[in-house]
């Protein structure tokens, strides 16, 4: 996947909710210029595949992020996450994010929405304005979910944790959320299907941007 957010920005689709911008973009998480850059992983007694996305990260880690599964500091149980901050470069984006998927047999679309949600609160606890999210399933080969419904799941766990953190802080319990911008990675093969994902969401809550 080549290119940038700053040119996949103006040439790919979007939809604004809540004032925070989505779009579906054809990036590598490696070379996304993000505050925060999101990869998932399968637990690693489970599933220790890793091809496409996630190994150019890891490559760029000088292969920290495989030893670090390997070693039992980020086994990838459900939900578990692990920040990284790239204090040399190692990749485009400010920090990454490591969330855990589990057992790849127990995948559903619940684990799908409950990453999203996720995402977004990890997003506002960092007060980031924009994270860039890598599914990452199909590059740890499994493949029995096709990229229109991960990419729904995921939107509606985050359109979720928008809704709730808006509604809190409009209580004054938390401060405003910062998140302004979602970019979701999908691989050129899988684009058109991640964004009618993203319009199967957004269509029955707002005007579609293009």
């Amino acid at each position: 996947m080549a290119g940038s957010i700053g040119k996949e920005r103006v040439k790919q689709p979007f939809f604004i909710y809540q004032k925070t911008r989505f779009q579906v973009v054809p990036i590598g998480p490696a070379q996304t210029e993000v505050p925060l850059q999101i990869v998932c992983f399968f637990d690693y007694t489970k599933n220790q595949e890793m091809s496409g996305g996630t190994l150019s990260v890891d490559e760029h880690y000088h292969g920290e992020i495989r030893a670090l599964r390997q070693g039992g500091h980020f086994p990838g149980k459900l939900y578990e996450t692990l920040l990284l901050i790239p204090s040399h470069g190692e990749i485009s984006a400010g920090r990454l994010l490591l969330i855990g998927l589990g057992d790849p047999d127990e995948l559903t679309e619940e684990v799908f929405s409950n990453v999203g949600r996720i995402a977004v609160n990890e997003a506002n606890k960092l007060g980031v304005k924009a994270l860039s999210f890598a599914p990452s399933i199909r590059d740890a080969a499994v493949t029995n979910y096709h990229a229109g419904d991960v990419a729904s799941q995921v939107l509606q766990g985050m359109v979720l944790a928008i809704d709730s953190s808006r509604a809190l802080a409009d209580r004054d319990l938390i401060p405003a959320p910062s998140l302004e911008e979602v970019y979701m990675l999908a691989g050129e093969a899988h684009l058109e299907g991640a964004q009618k994902g993203m319009r199967d969401v957004f269509f029955p809550r707002g005007i579609w941007h293009s």
